[in-house]
């Protein structure tokens, strides 16, 4: 018979025991025996090298970010699906072919949603907004919120998009001229002067609001802005994070006693703070027929028009906008920078045609139309490749919600796959043997829209379907204002000569690894 002392010394012990068993077990099932017997993703090709416990994991974040993913599409053969794993041998899938990502963005969109780590980490920033929200809720809000950013509408902000672009080169200008008024070579920032131009910009066009980030950079909202939605400089640190997040709850991450996490939660209140005292404001001069609000043409003064939206969930798409439009943007428009650094022919063909065209930054917006602004052919074609070559946001991940299918192919609950703009946009199976060059001719010409791709779906930097970028169109106006102004005004070089263009192995965008400083000098006669 077992004494009460005994029984009390072995409840440890076969706790400890059962503990034991079940890791073991859960290892042999989950790390050796399903994915490399069971699994029904098996059969899909992959890299070869994989290491037996973090898989492909370090590669991909010792990397700069999709490069892996460039390189097999290009030399894995595969009919539309690539597979590899990660730490723990965790299986994703690659969609490489029009078909599969079809099947994934339309046909079954709604079978697919982010992945919780995203959704819980950005979301305690921007809330539930569109870019977040799931299902029906995502359905209805992407309905209201379209009549924003339709084309027709996106017009009507372009004189805002020139304006701060205008401001920009103005007060670049001011820094490279001499007491008597000579201008001369000076070394600039120019990742410094797009983020808050393109702050500026989304500020004014998002909600009405004027940060003026480019005439006072250090005010208290700014400096609040850039603790909420910067990432970390830390390369290391933000390794250091997404590796932790294909371990451990993203939820937990995001309350450790962290002075980052008390920061950016201390900020985005006070975000979200100001965005409620702007539309409380607003509200107050309402009528029986209209309100300040309601009569602006600001993205937060159209939605608020259809009356859906509660004024908490205005705010959560106030921080959506100011999350997805502002770095992306600013992003992109340094990597044509650098495009042009490199290619001089191209930048002069460019800066021709925009001074033959556009007006000067010096007038302002009185003689700038969006017709003219629209009608240049190459300033359109150098934008394109830009996106095309260097999408902003290189990779996105969706996790299977419910039983689903691929070209056909069972795709069981809980499988991630990866849509890569970075390597998709480079495709020479969708694109042709040029697919790695810059050109930006391909989009030259009658019938080159789609800039001779096989698909609509070669072309990824702002995805297909019902959850594609709703902010398309503003983007790329807006980044077609700020390079023809840049371009328009400045001849400019890299600062060092031997500057390396790479990008950062870890975070959402594609940031630069390196601060980018150019050299500029005013072409005069603009």
């Amino acid at each position: 018979m077992i004494s009460a002392q005994e029984f009390t010394y072995s409840i440890p012990s076969l706790s400890l025991g059962v503990l034991v068993i079940s890791t073991i077990a859960w290892v042999i099932w989950n790390v050796l025996l399903y994915p490399k017997v069971f699994s029904p993703l098996r059969r899909f090709p992959g890299p070869k090298d994989s290491h037996f416990f973090h898989g492909q994991l370090w590669r991909i974040l010792s990397e700069p970010v999709g490069s892996p993913m460039r390189e097999w599409i290009n030399t894995i053969p595969n009919d539309g699906i690539i597979r590899f794993t990660t730490v723990f041998n965790q299986e994703r899938l690659i969609l490489t072919s029009p078909e599969a990502l079809s099947d994934a963005l339309v046909t079954h969109n709604y079978d697919w949603d982010k992945p919780e780590q995203m959704k819980k980490g950005l979301g305690r920033i921007v809330g539930q907004g569109v870019l977040l929200a799931s299902g029906n809720v995502h359905k209805r809000q992407r309905k209201h919120l379209l009549p924003a950013f339709s084309f027709r509408h996106i017009k009507t902000l372009y004189p805002i998009f020139w304006e701060k672009s205008c401001e920009m080169v103005e007060a670049i200008t001011k820094d490279t001229t001499n007491a008597d008024n000579t201008s001369t070579e000076t070394s600039i920032s120019i990742t410094d002067w797009l983020r808050r131009a393109t702050l500026d910009i989304i500020g004014l066009a998002g909600f009405g609001q004027d940060f003026d980030a480019l005439g006072t950079p250090h005010s208290e909202l700014n400096n609040i802005y850039e603790k909420v939605f910067d990432q970390p400089q830390n390369e290391n640190v933000m390794k250091a994070i997404e590796t932790l997040e294909n371990i451990f709850p993203v939820a937990w991450l995001g309350s450790l006693p962290l002075q980052h996490n008390r920061d950016v939660k201390k900020a985005s209140m006070a975000i979200r703070q100001a965005a409620r005292m702007v539309i409380r404001s607003q509200e107050q001069f309402k009528t029986k027929t209209t309100s300040s609000i309601l009569s602006g043409n600001s993205l937060l003064s159209i939605a608020s028009r259809s009356e859906y939206f509660s004024e908490d969930n205005l705010i959560d798409q106030v921080m959506t906008f100011l999350a997805a439009g502002h770095e992306t943007v600013s992003t992109v428009t340094g990597w044509a920078l650098v495009a042009l650094c490199r290619r001089p022919v191209i930048q002069e063909r460019l800066r021709k045609e925009i001074r033959s065209q556009l007006p000067s930054p010096s007038q302002g917006t009185s003689t700038f139309s969006a017709e003219i602004l629209d009608a240049l052919p190459y300033l359109h074609a150098v934008c394109n490749e830009v996106l095309r070559f260097y999408p902003p946001v290189p990779l996105t991940r969706r996790v299977c919600v419910r039983d689903t299918t691929i070209q056909g192919e069972p795709v069981p609950k809980g499988t991630n796959i990866l849509i890569v703009p970075a390597a998709l946009n480079v495709s020479k199976k969708l694109w042709g043997e040029d697919a790695l060059e810059f050109n930006p001719d391909r989009w030259m010409g009658s019938g080159k829209n789609n800039g001779g791709a096989s698909s609509n779906f070669a072309n990824m930097t702002f995805l297909h379907g019902p959850r594609s970028c709703i902010g398309a169109s503003f983007a790329k106006a807006e980044f077609a204002c700020l390079l023809a102004s840049i371009v328009g005004r400045f001849n400019f070089k890299f600062s060092d000569p031997e500057y390396k263009s790479e990008v950062l192995s870890a975070g959402v965008t594609a940031r630069l690894k390196h601060e980018l400083l150019l050299t500029v000098e005013v072409v005069e006669g603009w």
